[in-house]
């Protein structure tokens, strides 16, 4: 019998557990998760292997095909468990093998029977997944909104005033739609909501996203059909003027390409009047009072064109290209303005002015992509952007009064081009998902302001470069229930301005910095929980700081400043989501934050305004949104906190903006008989303070009725907003010697009629995104 050497022991039972650890793995297990009445993808369900003595292995949520893959899991015994709020919960004894690792689930949807009558529960609209909320806009009636700013004003912490839409406490988003960021907001308008799946609000963007960008708005259409589709819609306005708008798409798909092409046509006619009253207290103590009085017409006529192609090259592999035009007939807006001035108590002086001006502006976009997997672990995504921007404005004023009659024509011209790329790496693996890549982009341009009647102005011929390079790491993982995202920004970015007239450089910048950004979710029972910590920054724009004086009328003068710096951003929110209800909390810290400023000048009649950079600004925020379907009425309320802390020099005092503000956003839709919608919208907000402005309060009431037909393919849409008048804004602001009150009245009281009519139309989404996302939302 042969004895073996003692001293290969351990060798050969390193070797045998390696080998048996090496067999103890299976790979991937993966599935796909449906509705158990309607056959359709559910996704962000989550799914959880756990151990046989129930302890948590490994989780992950669906993707909008409902898929999930769980990777690298060993051979042996689990409990699955799958779960979504509206559904059953779903529990299985699974053994993962060498063979088949795949599960394919259908969930019901969970019931509760009261005195003999079931009642289905609903699925929710509104998710917290991993620090974002997901609206569910395909299983819910949001479908019937409208379009996709009537989906838009639904959720929770997005405010949309006057056609702009912003973020509780972040500002404006930057918006996409199937990953492509979109430039222009009337695509919002195009988008009907029942072309819609999701809607995403990030409110701690990731590494990836541009520093810029505070919120980010991600909407997911449906999937597309195969074949040709068609969508003809035409919207009629009845305000003090008409306007009208047409919409056409056409698409072809199939399994390999997608084409698209859409043709929008826009022209309103609005009115606005403004009031404002500019007090100027002088260190003799006499005062000196502005008050201008302007109505004025702008019509607004403009079309886009857009074109798409992209091909599915194999299983793993596509890409394709976009053009995007959007431009203007020339525009003639009309101003007519009384301004009456009274100098430290003299008679009044009355000037009266008159302008017509005339706008062009012609915009060409050119997105290239490639989307591709490597393996089972690793994804890339490149994009590659030019854009060519220009404008053309002669304003032309004509300006009377007792002392003097004068005339100026002001021809201010700009063109700009931008080259843009970006490439988006993903590694996934048992360990979790590492993201990484890098953003280039470069851009170039020059303008001109010339006044053609006055030699004293002071005129200007400017060109400017500004390049931003970044990169960005991140990762993704889950560790016993909680789910971990944390990432690195860093951007390098130069900037210069030239006075092409004195040949001098008006700015040259370097900014350079890391953004970090952390989020960190668990569920506890029903209850989903984020805490979510980001740093962001805003620049001054190259307009702020360019130091020329810009003739606003006879007494008021703007100018840049070329000190302005930077300003860090630093916010922390906590969300919740139970059931019907939705909870963020958020504080946001900003530091040299930039805000109007007017500079003193001692015993002065004249007013100089610019911006400057201001010691610090924070606010607290809270939103609670219920959202509940009782029987055949669909409410969605959300209501709002804020508390901003910012002061400001007044006549040599420090003057506190700590006003508490509250805000309500009342949305009822009622479903009627015979495919009958209608709907009741009410908003509120009470005074209110923003940086050193005092806001007034202002409310709102929308109703409308929509109609179906022809199995949902043709609709008609009545709508009448702010029927009774009631939105005004009036605002006040006190900067060391100046004293400004503003009435503002925008037409906002409207009539809208739309038909619609689509065939096998799901909205065909083109698949690149665009590489400089904020840049281009500049132009």
């Amino acid at each position: 019998m042969k004895i073996l050497n003692r001293e290969k022991v351990p060798f050969c039972i390193t070797i045998f557990v390696i080998i048996a650890t090496l067999k103890s793995f299976a790979g991937d297990f993966h599935g796909c998760i449906y509705d158990k009445t309607n056959e359709k993808p559910i996704e962000y369900v989550n799914v959880i292997l756990l151990k046989t003595d129930s302890t948590f292995f490994a989780g992950v949520v669906t993707d909008e095909k409902g898929n999930f893959l769980i990777k690298s899991v060993m051979n042996q015994n689990y409990i699955l468990k799958i779960s979504f709020l509206g559904y059953r919960t779903f529990l299985k004894n699974i053994s993962i093998g060498d063979n088949s690792n795949q599960e394919i689930v259908r969930l019901e949807p969970s019931e509760v029977s009261l005195a003999g009558v079931v009642i289905t529960s609903q699925q929710p609209i509104f998710k917290s997944m991993k620090g974002n909320l997901i609206t569910n806009v395909s299983l819910s009636n949001l479908k019937n909104a409208g379009t996709a700013y009537d989906v838009l004003q639904r959720i929770p912490g997005i405010v949309l005033e006057d056609d702009k839409i912003s973020v509780y406490g972040k500002g404006a988003p930057i918006i996409y739609i199937n990953n492509r960021k979109i430039n222009d907001h009337q695509e919002l308008d195009r988008l009907l909501s029942e072309n819609i799946s999701t809607v995403e609000l990030l409110t701690n963007p990731g590494a990836k996203y541009s520093a810029d960008g505070r919120a980010v708005l991600i909407i997911k259409t449906k999937a597309k059909n195969e074949g040709l589709s068609a969508l003809v819609s035409e919207k009629v306005l009845v305000g003090t003027k008409l306007g009208d708008s047409e919409n056409i798409n056409l698409s072809y798909s199939s399994n390999k390409v997608n084409v698209f092409s859409s043709y929008f046509h826009g022209y309103r006619n609005l009115k606005t009047d403004d009031h404002s009253v500019y007090s100027i207290i002088q260190d003799n103590g006499n005062t000196s009072k502005h008050d201008f009085r302007m109505i004025d017409r702008y019509p607004s006529n403009y079309q886009i064109f857009s074109s798409s192609l992209d091909w599915t090259a194999s299983k793993n592999h596509s890409l394709g290209i976009e053009y995007q035009y959007t431009g203007n007939n020339a525009s003639k807006a009309t101003a007519e303005n009384n301004n009456v001035s009274i100098l430290n108590g003299q008679t009044p002086d009355t000037t009266l002015i008159e302008t017509l001006t005339n706008d062009k502006f012609n915009r060409s976009l050119v997105n290239v992509f490639y989307n591709g997997t490597f393996g089972s672990h690793l994804s890339a995504q490149l994009n590659i952007d030019y854009l060519n921007n220009q404008t053309d404005r002669d304003a032309r004023n004509s300006e009377s009064s007792s002392s003097e009659v004068s005339e100026e024509d002001i021809i201010s011209k700009s063109d700009y081009g931008l080259w843009a790329g970006k490439l988006i790496l993903e590694h996934k693996s048992n360990i979790g998902t590492i993201g990484f890549g890098g953003e280039f982009s470069l851009i170039n341009g020059n303008g001109s302001i010339i006044s053609q009647t006055d030699e004293s102005f002071d005129n200007s011929i400017y060109s400017s470069k500004e390049q931003k390079t970044s990169g960005f790491l991140s990762y993704t993982n889950i560790f016993g229930g909680y789910s971990l995202n944390a990432g690195l920004r860093y951007e390098y970015t130069k900037e210069k301005s030239k006075d092409d007239i004195l040949n001098q450089n008006k700015v040259d910048r370097k900014y350079s910095e890391i953004y970090p950004n952390f989020s960190v979710s668990r569920k506890i029972n029903e209850v989903q929980l984020s805490l979510l910590f980001s740093k962001k920054v805003s620049r001054p724009s190259i307009t702020d700081l360019y130091n020329n004086t810009a003739y606003v009328n006879q007494y008021i003068l703007q100018k840049g400043n070329p000190y302005l710096t930077k300003t860090d951003i630093y916010d922390v929110n906590l969300q919740a989501a139970f059931k019907m209800f939705y909870v963020n909390l958020g504080y946001s810290y900003l530091k040299d934050p930039i805000a109007f400023y007017s500079e003193p000048e001692s015993n002065s009649d004249y007013i100089i305004t610019t911006v400057a950079n201001y010691d610090k600004y924070q606010d607290i925020e809270a939103t609670l949104n219920f959202n509940h379907k009782i029987s055949f009425w669909h409410p969605n309320y959300t209501f709002g906190l804020t508390k901003p802390f910012f002061s400001a020099i007044y006549l040599n005092n420090n003057i506190g903006y700590n006003k508490l503000s509250f805000s309500v956003r009342s949305f009822n839709d009622f479903s009627l008989p015979r495919k009958f919608i209608l709907s009741a919208n009410y908003t509120y907000d009470t005074n209110s303070q923003y940086y050193l402005i005092d806001i007034g309060q202002s409310q709102k009431l929308d109703l409308g009725i929509r109609k179906l037909f022809l199995e949902d393919k043709l609709k008609f849409n009545l709508e009448i907003q702010d029927i009774f008048n009631w939105m005004k804004q009036k605002n006040s602001l006190k900067i060391n010697n100046l004293n400004l009150i503003q009435t503002k009245k925008r037409e906002t009281r409207f009539v809208f009629l739309t038909i619609s009519y689509q065939f096998n139309n799901d909205k065909k989404s083109y698949r690149g995104s665009h590489a400089a996302k904020d840049d281009i939302d500049r132009f």
